[in-house]
């Protein structure tokens, strides 16, 4: 029995030892295989390896951020949002709970995780998968920096090479500084700061415990664990995270029942696309790519704008308001657009799909007609399915007379029809119309050349060309104070008479046709003073004025204003504002008359940064001045403006109760071009008001639509600001009761030496 028992145990022996003799010649095989094809693999990638010293040059791309006068950023451009911050002023909170999660060995290894690897490997040969990557942040910050995302053991071998390289080049706080600032961590935001900021609206030193172990979840899988789309997952992470902080004492009892318990609350950072500021970011935009090109987008520039977010908001409101206004005026144009309802239901999933070409604006919502019943309730679908009522209101929106069968297919409203509401009061919504002109409201310090204020048209979404830079249109009356300042100049003076009689101007006078120009209303007073047919805007004594001036020294006058030539050729009808020009410039020119013949230079952008606080440019406390005429010319006709508000046809602005509010009104031929530029309290301001395509817009003036405007807004802007004190100037006279230069009166300025159509008003022995 012995022998038999010790046979079987050297059986058993030869067998072990057989077998282990199996397992050792499979690894040198294996080693004596496939060692050689792993050298010669990782030597064929070490030759494609980029150069990890590059990463001391390295240079994080920072979006553009546009910021008003008051700090408050108005717009960020730019795909990637990064906040660049130094590892040592990162929270000890949130860089152990990235640790805990990303990598705990960060600080002990030299960039491999061997036996996070030998774990990773295992599970993946499990599973059948390549889903476990073991990667630890040196890796990652390898793979982010120089490789593609691609899933394979080629780029894997890649990675833990490059991270060999980082380990040996940077210390293990400067890879952690990479890491924590590229890292993309979802809603466009690239590095922790970004992200504390767009989903808790907070700095890094802010954060909670809580909100740093729900941001440090967020590498993994920054859509899975989206606390704005999936909070639920979101905040199982972060307690798994709080866990691992707590085992590895990173956390105590105390602060981790604490966070655990912590109700984390998502607060988005605020839209940053203000729907009131949008042109004048844009117009500063463009201003900075034309200098920087593509570096606009990614060196982090910080660019402070001269716009008052109060005055801004203020223009945007008043100037859809008026043009909301005048199309009410015009009447109902018909509905915006049809859905097919023989073809397809009215549901919320067809109604947000054909809604989208129909994009609300404002207050203004588009809506889907649903229903129409005979009992006179109209019923619309929102995009998001609400289903409202149409509140009937009398007038040119009346919902129960758009229906009737008797009004034509392109004005009625029916089921299927597009149309626009606004909520009238709470639950009550009414019938209202997307304006079919644009507009433009500018407001510039006059002083230092800042531009306060700046909407170019109705909705920069649904038309972004901007009417205040971009726009040349026809002045109108506007252009008056230029012809009535250089006839000043010539010696023609407030006092004098001037001939508002009918005439026509003969073809020898004007080089073509005959001409007859004619007052509003066909409104005619003969003999009358200058400063009468200013403050009334008489076109026939001011053609007669200009003609007695002398047509050329008029025009030259008025172009040292800075107006285009090309836009202002010669003639008489250009003292009735036949020439063209932008919103932007005329508030500059119609600045010199309230500046003491100065002309400042707007100013749209304050200053640019880099986010590190280098200054790269900054504009002049006072804007560049240019004396355009003299400080007693100037005076004059700011005399005159003075007077068109007191008397004359922009007497609608006297409910400023002000002294100082100059200004003039202007029509362009046919109504195609309503304006108001005028000033009071150092701010210049301008409105117009005209459709793209030029065209009547009926029987309306700018003292009726254009002027509201700029009062309303002017009711704001004006709010603590000081009156404008003026005294008369050297070398001005008064005589008869109106002003004139002392010289002219040793000149005996008489009715002898005047024109046909301007005489003055003393005798020759006028002392």
């Amino acid at each position: 029995m012995m022998v038999a028992d010790q046979t079987k145990i050297t059986r058993y022996k030869s067998t072990g030892y057989s077998a282990i003799r199996t397992v050792l010649a499979f690894f040198c095989g294996f080693f004596i295989c496939f060692v050689p094809v792993i050298i010669y693999v990782a030597n064929e990638i070490e030759k494609t390896l980029p150069d990890v010293a590059n990463l001391f040059h390295h240079r994080p791309a920072q979006p553009l951020r546009i910021y008003a006068a008051s700090e408050e950023l108005l717009a960020e451009y730019g795909e990637e949002r990064r906040e660049i911050v130094s590892i040592r002023e990162f929270p000890r909170v949130l860089k152990n709970a990235i640790i805990s999660i990303e990598d705990a060995k960060f600080y002990h290894h030299r960039g491999v995780d061997y036996s996070g690897i030998f774990r990773a490997v295992v599970r993946n040969i499990a599973s059948q998968e390549n889903s476990q990557g073991a990667s630890t942040i040196t890796m990652q910050v390898a793979r982010n920096m120089f490789l593609s995302k691609e899933k394979s053991y080629i780029r894997k071998i890649a990675e833990i090479m490059l991270a060999f390289k980082i380990e040996a080049l940077f210390s293990k706080d400067q890879i952690l500084e990479i890491y924590v600032n590229e890292i993309f961590l979802g809603e466009r935001s690239y590095g922790f700061a970004a992200a504390a900021s767009t989903y808790f609206n907070k700095s890094l030193s802010e954060l909670s415990i809580s909100e740093s172990a729900v941001l440090a979840g967020l590498p993994k899988a920054p859509s899975a664990f989206n606390p704005v789309a999936n909070y639920q997952r979101a905040m199982i992470r972060k307690n798994y995270i709080l866990e691992r902080m707590k085992e590895l004492n990173y956390l105590n009892q105390e602060e981790f029942l604490q966070a655990i318990s912590e109700e984390v609350k998502i607060t988005k950072r605020a839209n940053t696309r203000d729907s009131s500021v949008q042109f004048a970011v844009e117009e500063a935009r463009k201003m900075i790519y034309e200098h920087y090109g593509e570096s606009t987008y990614k060196e982090g520039f910080d660019v402070e704008l001269t716009i008052d977010t109060r005055l801004q908001k203020a223009a945007h409101k008043e100037l859809r308001d008026g043009l909301m206004r005048l199309q009410k005026i015009r009447g109902w144009e018909g509905v915006e657009g049809r859905f097919n309802v023989e073809e397809k239901v009215l549901d919320k999933k067809n109604i947000e799909k054909f809604l989208i070409n129909f994009p609300d604006s404002g207050v203004l919502k588009a809506a889907v007609i649903t229903e129409v019943l005979p009992n006179g309730i109209v019923k619309a679908m929102f995009r998001n399915g609400e289903v409202i009522t149409l509140f009937s209101e009398s007038g040119a929106y009346s919902v129960l007379e758009l229906t009737k069968s008797s009004i034509s297919r392109k004005r009625r409203i029916e089921k299927g029809t597009v149309v626009r509401v606004k909520q009238h009061a709470q639950n009550k919504w009414v019938l209202s119309q997307k304006p079919h002109m644009e507009g433009a409201m500018i407001a510039m310090d006059m002083q230092s050349g800042n531009i306060l204020a700046m909407t170019g048209g109705f909705d920069f979404s649904l038309n972004n060309f901007n009417h205040v830079t971009q726009a040349q249109r026809q002045t109108g009356s506007t252009f008056k104070p230029f012809v009535y300042g250089a006839a000043i100049e010539k010696g023609f003076f407030p006092g004098f008479i001037v001939d508002d009689t009918r005439r026509v101007v003969k073809p020898a006078q004007r080089g073509s046709a005959s001409w007859a120009p004619r007052n509003y209303a066909n409104n005619y007073e003969g003999d009358i003073t200058i400063r009468r047919a200013f403050i009334r805007s008489k076109n026939v004594a001011t053609v007669n004025l200009m003609e007695a001036a002398g047509e050329d020294y008029v025009r030259n006058k008025a172009l040292s204003f800075g107006f285009i030539p090309d836009f202002h050729p010669p003639g008489l009808p250009l003292a009735l504002g036949a020439g063209l020009t932008s919103p932007m410039h005329l508030t500059q020119a119609f600045s010199v008359f309230g500046n003491n013949g100065a002309m400042v230079s707007p100013i749209l952008i304050k200053s640019i940064r880099q986010r590190n606080g280098d200054l790269l440019y900054k504009a002049p406390d006072v804007s560049v001045r240019h004396q355009v005429i003299s400080e007693r010319n100037a005076f004059i006709v700011d005399s005159l403006l003075r007077d068109v508000v007191r008397s004359g046809t922009a007497r609608q602005a006297l409910r400023l109760g002000r002294e100082d509010v100059a200004g003039k009104t202007g029509t362009s031929n046919r109504s195609k071009d309503l304006w108001f530029s005028g000033y009071a309290g150092g701010i210049a301001a301008t409105t117009w008001i005209g459709y793209d395509d030029p065209k009547s817009l009926g029987a309306v003036t700018g003292g009726t639509i254009a002027l509201p405007v700029w009062i309303k807004f002017m009711e704001q802007a004006l709010s603590g600001r000081p009156e404008i004190q003026v005294t008369v100037p050297p070398e001005v006279s008064l005589i008869g009761g109106d002003y004139i230069y002392t010289e002219f009166l040793e000149k005996r300025i008489c009715s002898n030496s005047m024109s046909n159509y301007v005489r003055s008003p003393y005798s020759c022995d006028i002392k």
